[in-house]
Formats: structure tokens, sequence, C-alpha cells
């Protein structure tokens, strides 16, 4: 067997292998997915989305808090991390990081000053700050 047809027969091998390893990984959880929604789908209307969760031991009841805290926490997400992320993209963009990336062993530390600089000035400058 040559060398290549030797490599081609591991590969396949491995390709199976990770195959198998992958569904036998995947096979329980979509079996205890589907006995979920099997189970569960009959308890899902419109109140089980809009009423208030019900003491324990009563029947019934919503998710109603969970959705409006869910939609509580990604506002919150969004209101801190879009000031930050839009101006430290529009310095990123203005000071070319890419070529600094790019020529990693030749950048100096002007280099990565000026970026910095950049970064600091433009934050400042969004927030109406000068």
């Amino acid at each position: 067997m040559t060398t290549h047809h030797w490599r081609k027969f591991k590969n396949v091998a491995m390709q199976a292998i990770t195959f198998a390893c992958a569904l036998l990984v995947i096979l329980p959880l979509a079996l205890v997915f589907y006995h979920v929604v099997k189970s569960g789908i009959g308890a899902v209307n419109w109140d089980f989305f809009t009423k208030l969760p019900k003491p324990v031991g009563e029947a019934g009841g919503g998710m109603v808090n969970a959705i409006v805290g869910t939609f509580a926490l990604l506002g919150l997400a969004a209101f801190i991390g879009v000031p930050v992320g839009v101006p430290v993209g529009a310095a990123a963009d203005q000071a070319q990081l890419e070529s600094i990336v790019q020529d990693v062993p030749a950048a100096t530390a002007h280099r990565y000053a000026q970026l910095a600089r950049c970064i600091i000035q433009n934050t400042f400058r969004t927030a109406g700050v000068t």
C-alpha cells in the first residue's frame, strides 16, 4: 500500500470514528428533546406566555417573568455594549488594525500606543466629552 493510500485510509477511518462519536453524543440529546416536546406540548398556550407563575403545587401559570427578564437583560447588555463597541470598532478601523495584526513581529510600541490613543479619543468623542 502506498503512502497516499495509507493516509487516505487513515483519514476515512478517523472521519468515521468522529462521526460515530458525534452520533453517540447527539442521539441521547435528541431523544431527551423529543420526550420533552412530546410530553409538554399540551401545556403551551397563550396563557403560558402571558400569565404570571402560580405558586408551587398549583396547576397552570406562565412564564411572563422569564420573558420580561430576558428582554431586560438583553436591553441592559446592549445599553452597555453598544456605546463601547461602536467607538472601539471605529477606532480600530481608523488605526488600520489589520496592518498591525498582519505584521505583529514588526509592530512597535509606538504603533500600539497610537492605536490605544485612537480608541480612547473616539470613545470620549462619541460620549460627547471633548
